[in-house]
């Protein structure tokens, strides 16, 4: 089974969570930047689910290995009353 395929099992906060746990592993160093490519695939599920995910990190001025990090899950579906 390939990686696009697994990830297209997780339920939806299974996958906004092993999105956030593979950002966070990123840029904390254990993993490496080559690993942006699994970001996209994620990105990609989760559209054609109809949600976007994006994230941000802020970096600490003085200490520059400290940031903030947050995910932004956006539904991309339109609700009907």
């Amino acid at each position: 089974m390939n990686t696009y395929k697994s990830y297209e099992q997780l339920n939806n906060k299974k996958l906004v969570g092993f999105y956030f746990e593979l950002l966070q592993n990123i840029f904390k160093g254990h993993l490496s930047e080559a690993m942006f490519n699994e970001i996209e695939l994620l990105e990609i599920v989760a559209l054609k689910r109809g949600i976007e995910l994006s994230f941000y990190k802020k970096t600490n001025k003085k200490d520059h290995h400290s940031y903030q990090l947050m995910v932004v899950v956006t539904s991309r579906r339109t609700l009907h009353n």
